[in-house]
């Protein structure tokens, strides 16, 4: 037991050494980061833009809404909803035809595989 303790490394130096580690953030610049991007397949830039703008109307909503006299719940409620008004908006597309017709006529039509239903449900 006593050769364990010696061969063991003091919790400072342990501190140290990761301390001086080195992060995989070092490397990103916005080259490395743009490069990356590319390499994304289109699915995938797609959900990443949807996520963003969920996170940007689901804060907005509950900035708007931070001053009201019943503070975290009503703000949490409302920014929910805008939320989900996001998301079944999100979901209702592929069902309306007109749209989707439309849709096939712009250059969104080389990003969302909207003739691959299957492919734009996994999305």
């Amino acid at each position: 037991a006593a050769e364990e303790e010696e061969d063991e490394e003091p919790p400072i130096e342990r501190q140290k050494r990761w301390l001086n580690r080195k992060s995989s953030f070092d490397s990103l610049t916005p080259r490395s980061l743009f490069r990356q991007m590319q390499k994304l397949s289109s699915e995938t830039k797609v959900l990443a833009v949807l996520l963003v703008v969920l996170f940007a109307v689901v804060l907005e909503g509950f900035l708007l809404h931070m001053n009201s006299g019943y503070f975290p719940y009503f703000a949490l409620a409302k920014a929910g909803g805008y939320g989900m008004d996001i998301c079944y908006t999100v979901i209702l597309i592929p069902v309306m035809r007109n749209l989707m017709s439309w849709m096939r006529l712009t250059p969104l039509a080389d990003i969302l595989p909207m003739d691959s239903h299957i492919s734009f449900h996994k999305l």
